[in-house]
């Protein structure tokens, strides 16, 4: 049997809490803090505390209230210890045994009820999951149970290594009946052949007083066949499904079904809904089937499934959470529309609805949501180190979400805040029908204390319920401090939950500026008796909110709007605005559309009550904050006034052709009169106005036959010399093209020897060319038809004033010897 002991410390581990002593964090917060919203703390003297004394530890998991506002507790207690609460009292046999008892709304206690163990072997146990009270008053409990056990007269026997008990208590404390879901026992005393076991971990009870409970199952059991739960001689609880079954109030069992997946699953929470079906919680892998529906996991994810089961226990509808994270849902409650409230626990993570990422270790949250799946909010609450979320309540009658859980962390929202007292302590924290924080309360140990569950009463009073050592108060009530020198319970009633909230803003009456209207951050501008919810004026500027003050709250107080027409400068307010001119709050005095800091015109002239006039491209062109029509000189904004500016509604820089135009190519000249208005040039002649120009004689290159000669432009015979005759390389011949270059430019030389041919107004007597047809000869001085250039080598040491030069291929009779006198004979010359 020793695998018993190790399945339940792994079962122990996986639905209970660990209270260790890890090291507290100095800082952590409430997550959304920046939602949150002040609250108030009252100290109503009719709440209570009440401790469970015993000389060994005692441990509660349970808290329920009745429709009469009584209050029901359940546990377990040490083996051989006597356990009291007030005058009640109850002894345990040598195990460790469940106990469930009732007091009344004033903490008064009248009676405590146990479940007895009555097997002789040592491994005989029974333990506790949860409790249920039905609308009549029934009280309803389940847990496990090997070997035998009994409630008052009713014995229970289990068959498999653990089973599951289901019993009723009256409202006076008396047994009514129990019934057990077993496992087939395939155990001999010595050899382990499967494990079969079934376990209810939750309990919920309908409007017909009929318990639904739930749990897992592995082997053969009266829910169903899951596999042998053995793996290599070990236990593998990944052959666990889980199970839902239901009783009606007199213990006849109606119907048990199933939902099955990867992985190990486990009912972690129930709650009958207004309809009587009934929603369960539960962890799975990859996927889980519940009836015909089915829910998927992520890949790598163990998400949160939700699904629902009807009254007949038939499924319906399933949901699944997705994230990197491990996350659970410790409890679930339902509003009169049957919306779901959860409250759990996570890390790193979780998709619900909202992303939620854990601030630190495990963080508790809480989400609302709706009957058909939809996600209405989701909220986390944590610090940097462990917080988990234990209980969860709603109430109708304000509208809050009630999170009940334990916190090593220091949180804070507000004016609210919470640092803990010692290792582990209790929190409550109140959200709105937004799903923003309203109040936090709490109570604390020097030691360790851990908050086990809560619940709402119908009087609108909160229990919340846990355990502790050392000595526990209760700061936000007259509840007095309790104190134990073991693990024991303690009980505590607080009506803080229920102050008047006439406007449902989240501040009591009493404390509310705006006590009618919604106010929640209590916001004040002008520090008044009224909050900026109801005030006409917040800001006592003159102007009233509705005016409408485009500064209402949140600014400058303490002065008042005023405009001085006759001198605007002196005016506090001059576009009636509400906002105070010469201060950040108004950046627009005039409000024209245009900033301060850029507005050439700030205070620009109005008609009361308030300036109509906005700066635009029609009505200010410019855009300088100046009104074209009467205030601004200079509409475009170029340099040149409307008066002096050719192109007056258009910002221009050009000062040549028209003055204040565009200048497309920044050359001077106003687009419309540039002939080349997108080439940048300097050109003025031959009608080319503005154009490229390189040698700034005027003419555009694309004219100019001499880009880079400033001094000629025109060559009317294309033969490269230039048409003006006081230009470089003047053209002698303007109407005839040629090459010569000696005796004149750009004349025609038929032999290309550099002197032009003679005409009527240039012969050879003025430097034609005396041989026109012979490009070796050019000059006969003496004219006698002989050549001045000779070929003959010898002559080399003739006078150098003889005209004429050495040419050494030319024919040597046509050579002049005697060049200054002329002659015929065939001598040369």
């Amino acid at each position: 049997m020793a695998i018993i002991l190790t399945i339940f410390t792994l079962l122990t581990m996986s639905f209970h809490s660990v209270m260790d002593n890890r090291d507290l964090e100095e800082s952590s917060i409430l997550d959304d803090s920046n939602s949150s919203i002040d609250y108030f703390v009252s100290k109503n003297s009719n709440d209570w505390s009440s401790s469970v004394s015993a000389a060994n530890p005692v441990v509660l998991t349970s808290v329920e209230s009745s429709n009469n506002n009584e209050v029901i507790v359940a546990g377990i207690m040490s083996g051989s210890t006597t356990m009291s609460l007030g005058s009640q009292s109850i002894t345990s046999s040598q195990n460790i045994e469940p106990w469930i008892a009732k007091g009344d709304a004033n903490g008064n206690w009248q009676w405590i009820q146990k479940v007895t163990v009555t097997g002789t072997s040592s491994f005989a146990e029974v333990d506790i999951a949860d409790i249920s009270v039905a609308p009549n008053g029934d009280i309803f409990a389940t847990g496990r149970f090997y070997e035998s056990i009994s409630f008052g007269s009713i014995s229970l026997t289990s068959t498999g290594y653990f089973d599951t008990w289901v019993a009723k208590l009256s409202s006076n404390g008396q047994w009514v009946w129990a019934e057990a879901l077993r496992g087939n026992g395939d155990y001999d005393g010595t050899l382990v052949t499967s494990i079969d076991w079934i376990q209810s971990t939750s309990i919920t009870t309908d409007s017909n007083n009929a318990v639904t409970i739930g749990g897992f199952f592995l082997g053969n059991t009266d829910a169903g066949n899951s596999g042998d739960g053995i793996n290599g001689n070990q236990l593998d609880l990944n052959d666990a499904e889980i199970f839902v079954a239901k009783y009606s109030n007199s213990g006849f069992s109606e119907w048990i079904d199933d939902a099955r997946g990867q992985g190990f699953q486990v009912v972690n929470s129930m709650v009958a809904d207004n309809s009587n079906n009934v929603w369960i919680s539960t962890t799975f892998e990859v996927s889980m089937t519940f009836g015909s529906v089915t829910a998927n996991a992520g890949i790598n994810e163990v998400p949160i499934g939700l699904a629902k089961i009807s009254s007949s226990g038939i499924w319906q509808s399933a949901y699944a959470t997705s994230g990197s994270g491990n996350s659970l849902v410790t409890g679930i409650d339902v509003d009169s529309q049957n919306n779901l409230y959860m409250s759990g626990s996570f890390s790193g993570s979780v998709t619900i609805g909202t992303q939620l990422n854990s601030a630190g270790e495990d963080d508790a949250f809480v989400a609302s949501m709706s009957s058909n799946g939809a996600w209405q909010w989701a909220k986390s609450v944590g610090g940097s180190s462990y917080d988990t979320g234990s209980a969860v309540q709603y109430d109708e009658a304000t509208g809050y979400t009630i999170l009940g859980l334990s916190s090593q962390s220091s949180l804070s929202f507000g004016s609210q805040s919470f640092s803990t007292r010692g290792f582990n302590d209790s929190v409550v924290v109140t959200f709105n029908s937004n799903g923003n924080e309203v109040a936090l309360f709490d109570a604390g140990s020097s030691t360790n204390d851990q908050l086990s569950d809560i619940a709402l009463m119908p009087n609108g009073a909160l229990l919340v319920a846990g355990n502790y050592n050392s000595t526990i108060d209760f700061g936000s009530s007259n509840a007095p401090s309790q104190s134990t020198s073991v693990l024991v319970p303690y009980i505590w009633l607080t009506t803080t939950i229920a102050v008047l909230d006439a406007d449902s803003d989240g501040v009591a009456d009493e404390d509310d500026n705006c006590p009618n209207t919604p106010n929640p951050g209590q916001e004040n501008t002008d520090l008044d008796s009224e909050g900026d919810a109801c005030d006409s004026d917040d800001d006592n500027d003159g102007i009233t909110d509705n005016f409408p003050d485009n500064c209402p709250r949140n600014s400058q107080t303490g002065w008042t709007s005023t405009r001085d027409f006759n001198n605007p400068s002196n005016s506090t307010d001059w576009d009636n605005d509400g906002c105070k001119d010469n201060h950040p709050e108004d950046n627009d005095d005039d409000n024209d559309g245009i900033l301060d800091v850029n507005d050439n015109c700030p205070r620009t002239s109005y008609n009361p009550p308030r300036p109509t006039w906005i700066s635009d491209s029609i009505t200010d062109m410019d855009g300088d904050g100046c009104r074209d029509s009467d205030e601004d000189l200079n509409d475009d904004g170029d340099a040149f006034d409307d008066s002096f500016d050719d192109c007056p509604t258009y910002y221009g820089t050009s000062t040549q052709g028209e003055q204040g135009c565009a200048d497309s190519d920044g050359d001077t000249w106003s687009d419309d009169t540039d002939t080349c208005p997108l080439q940048f040039g300097n050109s003025s002649a031959n009608g080319k106005i503005g154009c490229l120009d390189n040698d700034g004689d005027g003419w555009a290159n694309v004219d100019d036959a001499f880009d880079f000669e400033p001094s000629q432009w025109l060559d009317s015979d294309g033969d490269g010399f230039g048409d003006n005759q006081e230009g470089v390389n003047a053209d002698d011949c303007i109407d005839t093209s040629g090459d010569s270059i000696f005796d004149r430019q750009g004349c025609y030389d038929y032999d290309e020897d550099g002197y032009s041919d003679p005409d009527n107004f240039w012969d050879s007597g003025n430097g034609a060319d005396a041989f026109p047809q012979n490009p070796l000869q050019w000059s006969d001085f003496d004219g006698d038809g002989l050549g001045d250039n000779w070929g003959n080598s010898t002559w080399l040491d003739r006078p150098e004033n003889w005209p004429g030069e050495y040419v050494e291929s030319i024919n040597l009779n046509e050579q002049d010897a005697c060049p200054f006198q002329a002659g015929s004979s065939n001598q040369q010359g």
